[in-house]
C-alpha cells in the first residue's frame, strides 16, 4: 500500500498530480510497495524491486511536482567491478550513441558499481498516466534486457568494448529475418515488378 497518500499529508491529488499518477502505477502493478512522499518540497519516490526474467532489478520512479517532471531509474542485476570499468564506459558509450529513450550509465567511483537506466519525462502542459509510467518502465527493461549480454561480458568476460559490441551486433544480424534477394523473389513468383 501506500504510505502516504496525498490526500493523507494535507495536500490533495490536484496538488501533487503526479504522485497520484505513480500510486496509480502501483496500484495497478499490484504492488505493495510505500510510496515516500515530501509534501513540503513537493517530491516522491517509489523504490522497489521486482523479478524481470528471473533477474532482481532495482526500480526507483521519482517525481518532482514544480518541476511537473517524472524520472525512472532501472539498474542491472549485476555490478561492474573498478577493475572493468574503463572498458564498460566504452560500452556504455557505444550504446548510448544507439538510444532513443534515455541513458546509461555507471559510476565510476573505484567500487563496484551497477549499470543504471534513466530517462525524464517533462509533462509540463501534458496529461500524465499510469500506462505511461509503464512504458517508460518499459523502455528502462528493454534497453537493460537488449544490451545486457553485451554489458555482461565486459563485466565479467574481460571483453574489450570493442569486441562485445562487434559480438552484439553479431547477433542482432543473425536474429533478424534473412530477406528474400531478388533472384529468389523470382524462382517463388513473390516479386512484384513494376511496368511504369
Amino acid at each position: 500500500m501506500v504510505e502516504q497518500e496525498p490526500e493523507a499529508s494535507g495536500g490533495t491529488a490536484a496538488e501533487m498530480p503526479l504522485t497520484a499518477v505513480v500510486a496509480s502505477y502501483i496500484e495497478m502493478q499490484g504492488w505493495d510497495d510505500e510510496l515516500e512522499i515530501d509534501q513540503g518540497a513537493r517530491l516522491s519516490t517509489l523504490a522497489t524491486r521486482f523479478n524481470n526474467d528471473g533477474q532482481r532489478t532495482r526500480l526507483y520512479v521519482e517525481t518532482n511536482e514544480e518541476r511537473e517532471t517524472v524520472t525512472v531509474f532501472l539498474y542491472s542485476p549485476f555490478a561492474i567491478g573498478p577493475e572493468r570499468m574503463g572498458e564498460a564506459a566504452r560500452l556504455i558509450n557505444i550504446i548510448n550513441c544507439e538510444l532513443r529513450l534515455g541513458r546509461l550509465s555507471c559510476l565510476d567511483d573505484g567500487d563496484s558499481n551497477y549499470v543504471q537506466f534513466k530517462l525524464a519525462y517533462d509533462f509540463t502542459n501534458a496529461q500524465c498516466s499510469p500506462q505511461q509510467i509503464d512504458v517508460i518502465v518499459g523502455a528502462g527493461l528493454w534497453t537493460l534486457r537488449h544490451y545486457g549480454q553485451a554489458l555482461a561480458a565486459v563485466a565479467f568476460a574481460d571483453l574489450a568494448a570493442k569486441d562485445s559490441w562487434a559480438a552484439h551486433q553479431q547477433r542482432e544480424q543473425a536474429a533478424k529475418p534473412q530477406e528474400e534477394s531478388p533472384q529468389l523473389g523470382l524462382l517463388t513468383g513473390r516479386v512484384e515488378i513494376d511496368d511504369a
